[in-house]
């Protein structure tokens, strides 16, 4: 499956199970050979066991029978076929187990990579719909699911259908009676699971949406921490994180709820079945139609197909939190990035950049540009003013190509802005925004975006800055961490530094 900006093939607002599939092989990347080649060799040796059963019934029926001085020679064929069998059976599930665990951990960071690739490319009116703690938490907790996901089916799905497809076929041919019983007994625990999961899916939609409010209350009071002391809002910050967690932990507490209350129902649905499975096989022995070893053998598939039950409760509980997960990062992966970019160079001799009749509107509606006319000449300083909201930082972002003018013209010297390519608007544009945004690093890096620039340039930034001043203040220089948001700086440094950063372009 190809996942595209343009190519929505997972519904936005109805992920279905289908899409699951549709979703793991694509994060499987170059591992989708290796992942099918293990998956069908797992699937396969899960059959063998069913062969110990029925040998062992055969060796018990063999010791029923066995007069002293008869040859032993059938049970050592027996006893070293089950040990070597089941030493090279072993080693085949745990190395295939052992691959699909390492492919399921590169899905995982592949996907949490992309994941904040497309973050990033998202437009900006994307952004505003959510806080950075959400959308964080989506990728993460969806870049989790692909993990176990891509080793679900080798973990659960497999083991679990080859138990129910495998004893059903053999009480089909052994006895119609039992394999009728078997039926009966799937039917009953289907309609109970059908009867939980869809309320238990129901919460986990509910819990993950609070569990996203919850680390998005974190991610952005630990980004604010100075506003907070500034402020003294302490306290309202901590309670405000505690009532997203105490929110999520209810839901939490009702699935768990919800959970016990499906095993409950389990339990009794096997109290009954062990009744009936008992009263069959007294009848067959009644009526000499069951050997003593073929009572281990029918109790031991019985037994394989509760037991698979069993593990069908837990595995269909945790796939329906795993589809959730999964189901809210898709989108991040199948919006448009709202980024157009051409194919045409930026324009070596150019006169002008000229915006006529230019409009532009929110998603929200408002409309930010009517018509406006624009015209910067080469070498030209040109001053902007006007009222809080009239447009002016909207124009900066439209200059930058982050927002898209609706109708009217841009151009470039001669060219259509929207022709050219993207990343070449970006190297020969450079904006000194209002509020300089700066990361944990060092002073250098700030400036030049983890770039490699020319020694030259970046003295050139520094001197056109004035940072020269502030270099001399800071302990290590350049090479000094500037904190979280940069609050070793003033207000004054950090717009200095922004001042660099265009002139690092």
């Amino acid at each position: 499956m190809e996942i595209s900006a343009t190519q929505n093939e997972i519904p936005l607002k109805n992920f279905g199970w289908l899409d699951i599939p549709k979703s793991i092989w694509y994060f499987l990347g170059p591992d989708k050979a290796k992942w099918a080649f293990f998956n069908i060799t797992l699937f396969s040796v899960f059959f063998y066991d069913f062969v110990p059963p029925m040998l062992v019934g055969r060796m018990i029926d063999f010791f029923t029978n066995y007069h002293a001085g008869d040859s032993l020679r059938i049970f050592y064929y027996y006893a070293i076929f089950l040990g070597v069998a089941h030493a090279i059976i072993s080693l085949i599930r745990l190395t295939c187990k052992g691959r699909l665990s390492r492919i399921g951990i590169s899905a995982k960071t592949r996907a949490r990579i992309q994941g904040f690739d497309n973050l990033i490319n998202l437009p900006l009116h994307w952004h505003a719909k959510e806080n950075t703690g959400n959308k964080i938490e989506r990728v993460f907790t969806g870049s989790q699911a692909i993990r176990e996901w891509s080793f679900f089916s080798g973990n659960s799905v497999f083991p679990i259908t080859v138990s129910f497809v495998g004893v059903l076929t053999i009480f089909l041919f052994l006895n119609p009676t039992f394999f009728i019983f078997m039926v009966v007994y799937e039917m009953f625990f289907y309609l109970t699971q059908r009867y939980y999961n869809g309320r238990i899916a129901e919460m986990n939609d509910q819990f993950n949406k609070s569990n996203q409010a919850a680390s998005g209350s974190y991610m952005e009071s630990t980004g604010n921490l100075l506003s907070i002391k500034a402020m003294g809002s302490e306290k309202n910050i901590s309670k405000r994180v505690k009532e997203t967690e105490e929110t999520a932990q209810d839901l939490q507490h009702i699935i768990s709820d919800l959970g016990i209350q499906k095993w409950k129902s389990f339990q009794v649905l096997n109290g009954f079945a062990f009744t009936v499975f008992f009263i069959l096989i007294s009848r067959q022995m009644l009526i000499g139609a069951m050997t003593v070893g073929s009572i281990l053998v029918y109790y031991t598939y019985f037994s394989k197909l509760r037991d698979a039950s069993y593990d069908a409760n837990d595995a269909t509980t945790k796939a329906i939190g795993l589809k959730s997960d999964l189901a809210n990062m898709m989108p991040i992966f199948l919006e448009e990035t709202g980024v157009r970019s051409g194919t045409q160079k930026f324009p070596k001799k150019w006169d002008k950049i000229e915006i006529v009749d230019g409009s532009f509107a929110y998603p929200s509606g408002h409309k930010a540009l009517d018509k406006i006319n624009l015209t910067l000449s080469k070498n030209e300083k040109l001053g902007v003013a006007g009222a809080s909201g009239s447009g002016k930082s909207t124009l900066v972002k439209i200059l930058l190509g982050l927002y898209e003018l609706e109708s009217g013209q841009f151009r470039v010297g001669d060219k259509n802005y929207y022709d050219i390519i993207h990343e070449d608007l970006i190297k020969n544009i450079a904006v000194v925004l209002q509020e300089t945004e700066l990361f944990n690093l060092s002073l250098r890096d700030n400036i030049t975006g983890l770039k490699n620039v020319d020694p030259d340039l970046l003295d050139k930034a520094i001197e056109v800055s004035q940072l020269g001043a502030v270099l001399k203040k800071l302990p290590d220089g350049l090479n000094t961490l500037v904190g979280e948001k940069g609050y070793k700086l003033s207000g004054g440094e950090r717009q200095r530094l922004g001042i660099a950063r265009a002139v690092c372009k």
